[in-house]
């Protein structure tokens, strides 16, 4: 992934330090990270690693450096192509959010303290669309104090870099350096020296005359800078004079962090700086503005963590405590100060590792929806979505998560019958198909357009759908688009203008793939090449099973108390006829058919609309035909649909989709064809072949059904041993690795593979 982090500035402290050895991580797992902020100790460190840093005056609230900094990273943000935005303070967060209005990215906060909170910071506050929070109590309070939604944030760790912070560093130049005694012992304090953090290095001046007579080999080393340090020299000196000799030492602002916390033979501090004298193997007195924990061990453990070791809800410090603390590590034997040392080492190892911190970050980023922000797009989908055809719902559903979670940063638009809540449903733009504007307004927008899935490429639903999608095609086409035509169904095409028609508009795609072998004939029969003509897969396929919750939890919203199979029926021509001699219709034979197996196995039947709008009557009809015990399902989504089928012991199907998204979840179908497209997917499939819709007897069903609950339902093979139940799982393995085969080729005609 390329990353850009964007901070205040790089100086000390302990966020900065957060940032650095997050950007080192993230590069060791192969990332390419880039660094805006403006500058500091850190921006060399961070170069001499091979990240990018880039100046920017993001420290400063003057208008003139804010308008310097929103013009620097709107050009860096334009032109880095990165696929996560990270903010990690609240100026560069506002200024990213203004950025956001005109730029597209993903964006990602990270929350390192509590700041105060007024009404305007509530206004101009942006969080991004999901927040790292560096403790509990901090995503407590961006809940609290800014109404963060509390599953928008993930819990994070100040991640330390055990092999830079080792009891093994060199610090014998620092001791040089500041002219310290090797033969003395050293109270080290880490922190950034500003009045709301400073209050320990104080306390420690305070205790240092008293220290300095009780130890005449205690030295206090601080190290640190800040809008405070001016006050805190002047009590050093204080100290120092009080004692008659040199027990404090002041260092200022350093980058060498390490060697000071190898130096300690007891620390003083909170939060990373507590963290990174632990890796070192230190005695660590846990002390703060916000709190005192005091010295760190095994009993201690949870408060720290809850609080990211900064004892906030911990009692105040004061010097008196510090000196206690420090009185009782310096007057224990080595043996109890190296356990205490080797336990915080080990708790460091075991819950605040720099590869950890980075993996809280990559699964932050792998939680992001897709972005429904942005104004260009990379892919545009155009099918038969927004009708409530769960099929093709699900296969958009599918396309969409699949592209997501390869690449993140891809941005996606639809065409859709119902943008209003589609595009909310998927997490995605989405606007009228049904506009010629709006549509010829998207395709300029976008990069490539992907057309399909599902059977659009046809005269049999009528002529003026066909000229619809073809004139997508060729505007697509005529604007320089790359078209992606995916896993499509296509035919009938009974006329020669409809041949006519899907010849000239294919005749600039790409790249096309069809879902099955009678999809490539039809297509090779209207005169496109076989060259350009791949076998594919419906996405549908890459559909993940559902677990036993989800199909609890439809079950539940359906009223299903035993076994049961699921049955999806749609209306079409012929329903009427009488084909088996008996004087029954369809309804008549569907439904006795339904009775017998429901009897014979004892199953409830469970009827399946798959577009509520079509097939909601035919059902609810059926099923009332077919015995008191039978169900209709309520609307589902398609994910709720797919664990209906997940859930049963066999599927009844005439949509083309309920046998597909059966088959995707192991589940075996009877299938009744209306449709060639029905009979070549359960030859693609391998299954039997289907029973003719029109001409199908009601024992015709009954004993496919006895041999589906004989032999085993499953077609992923779970219910028995059944080898063309396990050849029939090849196949549908083998069909999900060319499903993912399109979505990598939709990839990498984006530029984002």
């Amino acid at each position: 992934m390329k990353i850009l982090m964007v901070t205040m500035a790089l100086g000390s402290g302990g966020a900065e330090t957060h940032i650095v050895e997050l950007s080192r991580a993230l590069c060791r797992a192969g990332h390419d990270v880039t660094v805006a902020s403006a500058g500091g100790v850190f921006a060399s460190e961070l170069e001499a690693c091979g990240i990018r840093h880039v100046t920017l005056p993001l420290a400063d609230k003057r208008p003139a450096s804010v308008t310097e900094s929103y013009r620097g990273l709107k050009k860096l943000i334009s032109e880095g192509n990165f696929d996560v935005v990270h903010g990690h303070a609240r100026i560069p967060n506002f200024i990213l959010s203004l950025v956001r209005r005109s730029v597209d990215f993903r964006f990602v906060t990270t929350a390192h303290l509590d700041f105060a909170v007024n009404a305007l910071w509530r206004r101009i506050s942006d969080w991004g669309e999901r927040t790292l929070a560096v403790s509990d109590d901090i995503k407590e309070y961006l809940v609290r104090e800014y109404g963060t939604p509390a599953d928008n944030i993930d819990i994070t760790i100040n991640g330390i870099d055990m092999e830079k912070f080792s009891p093994d560093t060199d610090y014998s130049g620092v001791m040089s350096e500041f002219g310290l005694d090797s033969a003395h012992r050293r109270a080290v304090y880490i922190s950034r020296i500003d009045h709301d953090r400073s209050a320990p290095a104080f306390m420690l001046c305070e205790a240092a005359p008293g220290l300095a007579r009780r130890y005449g080999d205690l030295d206090i080393v601080i190290v640190g800078a800040g809008d405070d340090f001016e006050r805190l020299t002047a009590a050093a000196e204080e100290a120092n004079k009080a004692a008659g000799r040199r027990i404090v030492t002041l260092c200022g602002a350093r980058s060498d962090i390490n060697r000071f916390c190898a130096m300690a033979d007891v620390f003083i501090g909170v939060s990373r700086s507590a963290l990174e004298a632990m890796a070192c193997g230190a005695p660590v007195i846990v002390a703060g503005n916000q709190g005192y924990l005091g010295i760190f061990g095994e009993e201690k453990l949870e408060t720290a963590r809850l609080t990211n070791f900064c004892c906030r809800g911990c009692e105040m410090p004061s010097a008196e405590l510090i000196s206690r603390d420090l009185c009782a590590l310096l007057d224990a034997d080595s043996d109890e100060l190296r356990k205490i040392g080797d336990y915080g080492r080990e708790t460091v190892r075991q819950y605040y590792s720099a590869d950890r911190m980075a993996k809280d970050y990559l699964g932050c980023y792998a939680k992001l929806g897709p972005s429904a922000s942005h104004r260009r797009s990379d892919v545009l989908f155009c099918g038969y979505y927004g009708y409530g055809n769960i099929g093709d719902e699900a296969s958009l559903e599918c396309i969409v998560g699949a592209i997501f979670a390869e690449c993140p940063s891809v941005r996606m638009t639809v065409l859709s019958a119902n943008p209003d809540t589609f595009g909310k449903k998927l997490g995605i733009r989405a606007f009228s198909r049904m506009s010629p504007f709006t549509v010829l307004r998207e395709i300029s927008r976008t990069n490539v357009l992907v057309f399909g899935g599902g059977t659009l490429l046809q005269d049999k639903t009528s002529m003026r759908s066909l000229r619809y999608y073809a004139w997508i095609l060729r505007a697509a086409a005529r604007r320089g688009k790359k078209i992606y035509v995916y896993a499509n169904g296509v035919g009938p095409l009974r006329k020669s203008g409809s041949r006519k028609a899907v010849r000239r508009a294919l005749a600039g795609a790409d790249y096309i793939s069809v879902r099955e072998n009678s999809s490539a004939d039809a297509l090779t029969a209207a005169g496109v090449s076989p060259d350009k003509i791949h076998i594919s897969a419906d996405p549908v396929f890459l559909m993940e099973k559902p677990d036993g919750a989800e199909i609890a939890a439809v079950r539940e919203k359906v009223g299903i108390s035993g076994e049961y199979f699921a049955v999806s029926l749609r209306d079409f021509a012929g329903r009427g006829g009488d084909f088996d001699g008996r004087g029954e219709d369809f309804d008549g034979r569907i439904s006795r058919a339904v009775r017998d197996i429901a009897a014979e196995h004892g199953l409830t039947p469970v009827f399946a609309v798959m577009q509520d709008g079509e097939d909601r009557e035919l059902n609810t009809q059926i099923c009332a035909m077919s015995g008191d015990g039978a169900l209709t399902a309520p609307v589902l989504s398609a994910r709720e649909m797919t664990a209906l089928f997940a859930g049963a012991r066999f599927t009844l199907g005439m949509r083309l989709h309920s046998v597909i998204l059966s088959a995707a979840v192991g589940t075996g179908a009877v299938a009744l064809s209306y449709d060639p497209k029905v009979d070549a997917l359960c030859e693609y499939l391998g299954f039997d072949a289907p029973a003719d819709a029109r001409s199908f007897t009601a024992e015709q069903l009954v004993s496919a059904a006895r041999v589906l609950c004989t032999d085993g339902a499953k077609a992923d093979g779970e219910a028995n041993g059944d080898t063309g139940c396990a050849d029939v799982c090849e196949r549908i393995k083998m069909l999900r690795e060319k499903a993912l085969g399109d979505v990598h080729t939709v990839l990498e005609m984006t530029g984002r593979a």
